[in-house]
């Protein structure tokens, strides 16, 4: 038995079709890989595998035809050849037609970024692209998409470089949800300096916003009794009035350690912790928090469980919708008006898929 299975494993290691099914569930188990980590091939490695994988075969094939001697396996080979052979004749045209169909790749730079993208024309026109990795790598989500009417060609081809301006863009965060659209009429351009774009958004968008505002954890930021121009103007008095939605239980030793150090009028505790309060800011500024001592001076502060508390009567919530969206692609920053009379400043990091407010203003 060990014998046969030598006699086999030598015979395989002297066959080239051997290390072309090797080559095929390498390639395959690495596309796999690469797909959970986010990434895939370049389109040329593709085609290169695919090539070489035809090349290995019909080489394959041809060695173990010059190296048989069997009469009946040669005939086979004859038949089974023949029979590719007439398919790919007959089929040509449609393979060709397939081939002419392909995108073409190109690596570009947008937004001040390198992307892999894909043309796909035909009437009209429409252009993905992924994030370059590198030579060989490129991300496998979508991030953005330009759609052209009524052109019919390659937009990024060496000739028709500045020729042609998207009618639309659709950008996508990381995970490659929709997240906003740029309509890029051309009398809109020429009205907005500062390259600033009105937003075409869906109803899906505004709603995921609305939604986001309307929570106790970031309402604090957009109420219209906390006005400030940039992150360290945030009022935190006002942002964690509510709790901010942490609902932190006080055990009975917290609430006799607050009676000591104030008058307790029998009203709601509002606790939050120092880690808590870091957290959801630089969640949504995307700064550090600091002074937070002098930042909610009429909090009281215990040092024993590095918590704050704060009685309250009432709630400072308010229920908004969006209005409208402007963004400035310069400075990657969005202002969302609401319906509280209230303009939210939002800057927009594309890399890591976050939404960071920085001012909240009147549109008075």
């Amino acid at each position: 038995m060990k014998e046969v299975v030598k006699k086999i494993l030598t015979s395989c290691k002297k066959s080239i079709l051997f290390y072309t099914v090797i080559y095929i569930i390498i390639f395959i188990v690495s596309k796999v890989i690469l797909n959970a980590l986010g990434m895939k091939y370049m389109q040329y490695i593709n085609y290169f595998s695919i090539i070489l994988v035809l090349i290995g075969i019909i080489s394959g094939v041809i060695q173990i035809f010059v190296n048989s001697k069997s009469k009946n396996l040669r005939i086979c080979i004859i038949i089974f050849s023949i029979f590719i052979i007439g398919i790919m004749l007959i089929g040509s045209p449609i393979i060709l037609l397939f081939i002419g169909l392909l995108p073409p790749e190109h690596i570009v730079e947008k937004d001040n970024k390198k992307y892999v993208a894909y043309v796909y024309s035909w009437l009209d026109t429409r252009v993905e692209y992924y994030d370059y990795i590198n030579f060989f790598l490129m991300g496998n989500t979508e991030r953005i998409e330009d759609f052209y009417n009524n052109v019919g060609r390659d937009v990024l081809a060496e000739d028709a470089k500045g020729l042609f301006t998207p009618t639309y863009t659709n950008y996508y965060n990381i995970d490659g949800t929709y997240q906003y659209t740029i309509s890029n009429n051309s009398n809109e351009i020429a009205e907005n300096i500062d390259d600033t774009y009105e937003i075409t958004y869906t109803s899906e968008q505004l709603g995921k916003y609305e939604k986001d505002f309307n929570t106790p954890a970031i309402n604090g930021f957009i109420t219209s009794t906390n006005i400030y121009t940039k992150p360290s103007e945030i009022d935190l008095e006002q942002v964690f009035y509510n709790g901010a939605g942490f609902n932190n239980e006080i055990p009975i030793e917290e609430l006799e350690a607050y009676k000591k150090l104030t008058k307790y009028h029998e009203t709601d505790i509002v606790k939050i912790t120092t880690q808590q309060a870091e957290k959801l800011y630089y969640e949504n500024t995307g700064e550090k928090l600091e002074n937070l001592k002098e930042r909610l001076k009429s909090w009281i502060y215990i040092e024993k469980y590095d918590a704050y508390y704060h009685e309250i009567s009432d709630t400072n919530f308010e229920t908004v919708s969006c209005i409208k969206a402007i963004m400035d692609e310069r400075n990657k920053i969005m202002k969302i008006q609401l319906s509280n009379n209230r303009t939210i400043s939002v800057k927009i990091d594309y890399e890591k898929g976050t939404n960071y407010i920085i001012s909240n203003n009147s549109t008075k």
